[in-house]
């Protein structure tokens, strides 16, 4: 009986310790917290905060980096750009339109892009604007997932419906419409 009274007061007891927090079960006043801080930063230990810290400063120095790796060899293949107002133009471009890469690779095939769209005279690269916007909205209002480009419709709107089932016949052919609309404009 006793042996069974001691088990369950041990039993209250890991109960009640895991609910107790690290810093109630050791109780150090503030003194012998600065003598264990001190002596643990003698003896070479890091702090969860000054670690993480210490990660992103180099997860920041690999980026810039990758960074400046990529600008060089670009500026090697293409010398135009190095100069001030040439590559302003090519940060504009690359803030405007992508985002920053992780690899050297990466970031050459971005720089590449934006060479290609620089080195287009304005005209033609309005008219691609325009036509990604064509292709944008085709794409939007096609009825199943990117432009589908067929001369003459296949489809009736009740192989549609049984093809999307959840469109009504009204929601298929305002749909046909709009697309047919898009074709002739």
């Amino acid at each position: 009986q006793r042996a069974e009274e001691l088990e369950t007061k041990i039993a209250e007891l890991e109960a009640r310790f895991e609910t107790v927090s690290p810093k109630e079960r050791v109780k150090i006043d503030e003194e012998d917290e600065a003598l264990l801080e001190a002596w643990a930063r003698e003896k070479g230990f890091v702090s969860k905060k000054d670690l993480e810290s210490l990660k992103s400063e180099q997860i920041i120095n690999t980026q810039k980096q990758v960074e400046s790796q990529a600008v060089a060899e670009f500026l090697k293949q293409h010398p135009q750009y190095d100069n001030d107002e040439n590559w302003a133009k090519v940060q504009k471009e690359f803030q405007e339109s992508f985002k920053p890469q992780s690899t050297v690779q990466g970031y050459l095939k971005v720089l590449e892009k934006i060479d290609k769209i620089l080195s287009l005279p304005d005209a033609e690269k309005r008219g691609g604007d325009k036509v990604r916007a064509q292709m944008s909205t085709k794409g939007r209002l096609s009825l199943g997932g990117g432009v589908q480009r067929t001369p003459e419709r296949e489809n009736t709107i009740e192989d549609l419906q049984k093809r999307y089932p959840n469109l009504t016949k009204e929601q298929i052919a305002a749909r046909l419409a709009e697309i047919d609309a898009l074709d002739k404009g």
